[in-house]
Parts: structure tokens; C-alpha cells; sequence
């Protein structure tokens, strides 16, 4: 079957596009609880794995290693100090499109 839901999102994505999604939680003549259901819907194909993914790399960065940062730290007085240089995060950017 499914290897999870991000594949079914996926899948659900090719019949059901973010217009569908938005017209149907705006519209009047939809009950609370179904519109409720396409509120969650476009939660989970929209937002859930990407803040799933930014959890997963919360404490993650990268330092680069190399002659400049050594020499940072060659005089014994910064030796216990917390230098750096630039430092690159490797959590993933949520991108976003305007709906036209």
C-alpha cells in the first residue's frame, strides 16, 4: 500500500490542488465539519512534513574545519571560547508560491 502519508499526500495532491482546497474551507454552503476536514487536509499536504523535517534538524549546523578556524584558537587564553567563523544550518526552507 502507502509507505507512509507523504507519499499519499502526493498522490492526493494530483486530484486535489491547493485551489480546490482553499475554495473549500472558505465556502459558506460547506458544514463546519467537513470544511474542518479539508482544514486538516490541507495542514497535512501542505505544512506537516515540512515542519516534521525542520523538528528532525533542530540542533544540526555546520561548522567548517580548517587553517582559519585552527588559528582562532592557537593563543591558549581562547582556547575554552566559542569562535566561529559562519556556520551553515541544514534545516529545509519552506517555499511558497502566491496562489494566482
Amino acid at each position: 500500500m502507502f509507505q507512509g502519508n507523504h507519499r499519499a499526500a502526493h498522490i492526493i495532491c494530483g486530484h486535489v490542488d491547493e485551489k480546490q482546497l482553499q475554495y473549500a474551507i472558505k465556502s459558506e454552503y460547506m458544514s463546519g465539519p467537513l470544511r474542518t476536514a479539508f482544514t486538516d487536509l490541507l495542514i497535512a499536504l501542505h505544512l506537516e512534513f515540512h515542519a516534521y523535517a525542520r523538528s528532525l534538524t533542530q540542533n544540526e549546523f555546520i561548522v567548517p574545519l580548517g587553517a582559519d578556524l585552527r588559528g582562532m584558537y592557537e593563543e591558549p587564553a581562547s582556547a575554552h571560547s566559542l569562535s566561529t567563523m559562519q556556520y551553515s544550518s541544514i534545516r529545509p526552507e519552506m517555499t511558497m508560491s502566491p496562489i494566482a
